[in-house]
């Protein structure tokens, strides 16, 4: 095994003959790297390697979501006590309501961070035990716009006032660079645009 700045890396081959997976479906976990978390790679000439003990970790959360603090939609809805209609809805108002994103995790189900889920429903169901649907007459959203709260939207806001002439791509790309990030290039492009339009939240100077 080879290492790049005294750090073990594997390449896709190092990767079949270390945890026996097909190359092809290597293959296919490293062309969906922007929503499912995949490691970034080092090049090397032709060849791509992955930094072993991130990999790793990877891995182990693909294999065992759970252990990673991980929930898929049924295991939220019998924890919060909420039908899948109501989770549906919920998620498709995810723009305007706030609603936690996806945790990037290979496979056909979606999965969400369990904890961040526990602490938005608190805050989005009202005394009935209910989520709330949309904005009631005298009422006002917990969040004036998506991602409030979010320290993403705090990082977008600070790409952006270190380099204020860059474009949305040049700034997803340097925010999707940094060490162990796994959030998708297409949600962070959706934080840039709040943070464009959102330069600080209501209430401070």
């Amino acid at each position: 095994m080879i290492s790049i700045n005294g750090r073990a890396v594997r390449s896709r081959q190092d990767l079949h003959t270390h945890y026996g997976y097909a190359t092809s479906t290597l293959e296919r976990w490293w062309t969906d790297r922007d929503w499912n978390g995949h490691p970034n790679a080092h090049r090397i000439g032709q060849t791509l390697y992955w930094d072993a003990k991130e990999w790793d970790r990877w891995d182990q959360r693909r294999r065992n979501p759970k252990a990673a603090g991980l929930a898929d939609r049924a295991q939220l809805c019998a924890a919060h006590g909420i039908s899948t209609s109501t989770f549906d809805r919920l998620w498709h108002e995810r723009e305007t309501n706030g609603h936690p994103p996806v945790f990037p995790h290979p496979g056909p189900r979606l999965y969400w961070n369990a904890a961040a889920y526990a602490r938005w429903i608190k805050r989005h169901r009202p005394a009935d035990g209910q989520p709330r649907r949309g904005r009631r007459p005298g009422s006002r959203n917990d969040n004036a716009h998506p991602y409030q709260g979010d320290p993403r939207l705090d990082r977008a806001r600070q790409a952006l006032a270190n380099d204020p002439d860059a474009t949305t791509a040049d700034l997803t790309r340097t925010l999707t660079q940094d060490a162990g990030e796994t959030t998708s290039a297409r949600t962070w492009a959706r934080i840039i645009q709040t943070a464009r339009q959102h330069p600080q939240d209501e209430g401070t100077s």
